[in-house]
């Protein structure tokens, strides 16, 4: 699958998301999460070590 092309995004501005070069909205991410199969609150769940 895809994910830009499932989510409606440019390849360019999913490689800038992936690569922390911009702030995506919770819209965004919720775009993301929805067609990765995962819960919003997965894709936000990290630790700082």
């Amino acid at each position: 699958m895809d994910l830009a092309y499932a989510c409606n995004f440019e390849k360019s501005n999913l490689c800038r998301i992936e690569a922390g070069n911009t702030c995506p909205n919770v819209y965004t991410l919720y775009k993301i999460a929805k067609n990765l199969n995962v819960e919003l609150h997965e894709l936000l769940n990290f630790e700082q070590k």
